[in-house]
């Protein structure tokens, strides 16, 4: 066999071969890939880059080669097998010491016994002239190549659980007729900084809240396919965490990894997370990304058991309902009701009574002289009146700039005064310098409006349903949800300002002007459970959680170690736009009947609230579940007349046909916001 062959051989063995245990780990630990076909599809891509790389590594070791001592001048084999074992060993190390973080002495350790066990396994694999020939490539190498091609692919199916859900007919709720339920998820909010602003008298709300019921920490719960510690979220992104909020389930299960998922054709069903690969990959239109939608969870989401009795509930802005879609008697405001076109809400009635797209876009367009009409996919044809209709089309594709534009003349200086007690500069790109803290400031400042404008809106938008059912006399739902995501952006961009001890060169009169910006996102957060609470009655139970804790950016071990030699090697690693990262600790608070007053219990898990809202609803929890119902929330009297009751399983979800196909025809136009907003944040 010629030195071609031979290098091209052993470069597709072992490109299989690597493709084949790594997707093996993904199939186990992610469930990346479901059918025989998509598995398939799947190697044969990762394999085809794999190939690539080994062939590249097989060259470039054969030229050094003629350089090396003689004892580092192993054979091909050796060095390709080594790297396989290697890639293997250590990516097992790191997920499961996650989050992994290279300043931890155990950890670096840990990397190290893992290459030292990769080198002796191939010590033992090579023992014996038989597997040398196979891994050499000079027998057997197509058919081995083959088998490692289809390990995966019969295995996807396979790993797949098979699930029997309980007849719910059978089920017969606890009777609690007139109790119900108000969620609040108040994205990243920790006791870390709730503790002082309320011992300072500053969240009136907050305090009544959590004094007048239980407490706990609520332990988030890294993702294996974020196992990094120096991430912007370390491995606690917001669609995984609330994912598994609203269902209980392991992400292997509900398939919810990351704010997008990867499109690869050939595949029929997305991988569950972002695959990095080549950008001439994407040009060639082989994958795309799609941002994470309501269909995409595999698993029931607790106000989706509602439907099941004929419950009726209200859910506004959670994370990931868009598309909106019926599920019983839900009311629906999907969280990009103030960005996309169509699908906002449920029912379609609610799109154009409060959807941005038409309340707010032809005013922002107006702001610039500009005439935007909502309805001009109906008014007019795309091939009769082409020009009016692309002209139209051309205003909608730029509303995020015309919007930003129009808000920073208006409504931003007016946020950031009254939320944030800064007075923001609209054009401080051209007043400052980027090397000037102020532009730095401001650029942040602005940010944050555009966060809070969202907030707002979605703090308004409930507030005017529940004003119209109390004018109305109609009965609150049995399960009505808010969410809050300023107070976990406000600690990704303003947290060296509000902990400056952990940085290094912060500007102290940055400090001055900025320190107070994360405890009145707070206060403002504060305000508006006042007004909550006054749709609130004594037979309401509230919980109130978070999806993790924050604190500093810098906090890893050993991250002056770290910053000096990233520095030197011209990285940064202080970060001029966002300085808040997520810890573990988030919170848990449950006020209501049954409830113990002022008590502080173990630990919980974001596993535990989905049990625990099922079992506040009347309704037996799933044993499929993780998690379980933290008892120590509860009174004597309540538990003995209410006892915890459990079923198998409720079943996997399973979405009604006019939902499953909505991702066939969603155009989603923003997108490039999600995508340039998580760059901001650190995520990507």
């Amino acid at each position: 066999m010629t030195l071609r062959t031979s290098l091209t051989k052993q470069s597709i063995l072992f490109a299989a071969l690597a493709v084949c245990g790594l997707h093996l780990l993904l199939i186990q630990g992610t469930s990346a890939t479901l059918t025989f076909a998509d598995a398939l599809t799947f190697s044969l891509l990762m394999t085809s880059l794999a190939f690539i790389f080994f062939l590249g590594m097989n060259l470039l070791g054969k030229f050094l080669g003629r350089f090396l001592p003689k004892f580092l001048r192993a054979g091909a084999t050796r060095w390709n097998l080594f790297l396989v074992f290697s890639a293997w060993f250590v990516l097992v190390t790191v997920v499961s010491l996650r989050p992994f973080w290279p300043g931890f002495p155990s950890h670096v350790v840990a990397v190290v016994a893992a290459v030292v066990g990769a080198a002796l396994l191939v010590r033992v694999c090579l023992a014996r002239p038989f597997s040398q020939r196979i891994l050499s490539g000079e027998s057997k190498c197509f058919p081995m190549v083959g088998l490692f091609l289809l390990i995966p692919a019969f295995w996807a199916p396979m790993a797949k659980e098979n699930r029997e859900a309980v007849d719910v007919t059978t089920i017969t709720p606890d009777d609690r007729p007139d109790h119900r339920i108000v969620f609040i998820g108040v994205d990243g909010a920790t006791f870390d900084v709730l503790d002082p602003l309320i011992a300072a008298g500053r969240l009136p709300n907050f305090e009544k809240i959590i004094k007048g019921g239980a407490r706990a920490v609520l332990q988030s719960d890294p993702a294996v396919n974020q196992p990094m510690a120096n991430s912007a979220s370390k491995g606690m992104r917001t669609p995984v965490i609330w994912e598994t909020i609203y269902t209980g389930h392991h992400p292997k299960e509900h398939r919810v990894w990351d704010f997008m998922s990867t499109r690869i054709a050939g595949m029929e069903i997305n991988l569950p997370f972002r695959l990095p690969l080549p950008r001439i990959f994407y040009r060639l239109g082989l994958f795309e990304f799609d941002t994470t939608y309501s269909t995409d969870g595999q698993e029931k989401r607790f106000w989706e058991f509602y439907e099941d009795f004929g419950w009726e509930t209200m859910v506004l802005g959670m994370v990931d309902t868009w598309p909106a879609f019926q599920v019983g008697g839900a009311t629906i405001v999907s969280d990009r009701t103030h960005r996309n076109d169509r699908f906002l809400c449920y029912p379609e009635s609610l799109d154009r009574e409060i959807g941005w797209f038409y309340t707010r876009f032809p005013e922002f367009a107006a702001r610039e002289g500009l005439v935007f009409n909502p309805d001009y996919r109906a008014h007019f044809n795309p091939e009769e009146q082409a020009e009016e209709f692309q002209e139209q089309h051309a205003i909608y594709e730029n509303m995020r700039a015309i919007k930003e534009r129009a808000m920073n003349g208006k409504e931003y200086p007016e946020y950031a005064r009254q939320y944030m007690g800064y007075e923001f500069v609209a054009d401080y790109k051209e007043k400052f310098s980027e090397n000037d803290p102020q532009f730095w400031e401001n650029h942040l400042v602005r940010n944050q409006c555009s966060e809070i404008s969202r907030d707002i809106f979605y703090f308004e938008s409930a507030i005017q349903l529940l004003n119209e059912r109390k004018k109305n006399g109609a009965a609150y739902p049995k399960l009505t949800t808010f969410y809050y995501q300023t107070t976990d952006t406000v600690q990704h961009w303003f947290w060296k300002y509000f902990q400056p001890e952990a940085f290094s060169n912060v500007d102290a009169q940055s400090v001055a002007r900025c320190r107070d910006i994360i405890p009145k996102t707070y206060e403002m957060v504060d305000a508006w459970l006042g007004e909550i609470l006054e749709h609130v009655d004594e037979n309401t139970t509230i919980v109130m959680c978070s999806d993790h804790g924050a604190g500093a950016w810098t906090e890893q071990e050993d991250f002056g170690l770290v910053q000096a030699v990233t520095s030197l090697i011209g990285g940064q690693a202080d970060h001029t736009d966002y300085s808040g990262n997520h810890r573990t600790n988030g919170i848990l608070v449950v006020n209501g009947p049954g409830i113990k007053a002022g008590a502080q219990i173990e630990d919980c898990s974001i596993y535990d609230v989905a049990p625990l809202v099922l079992h506040l609803s009347g309704l037996p929890t799933s044993e499929a579940m993780v998690g379980s119902v933290p008892e120590a929330l509860f009174t004597e009297d309540f538990q003995g007349e209410h006892p915890i009751r459990s079923i198998k399983d409720y079943g996997k979800r399973h979405l009604p046909k006019e939902a499953s196909q909505l991702t066939e025809i969603i155009n989603s136009n923003d997108d490039g916001e999600i995508f340039q907003r998580l760059k901001e944040l650190g995520y990507i």
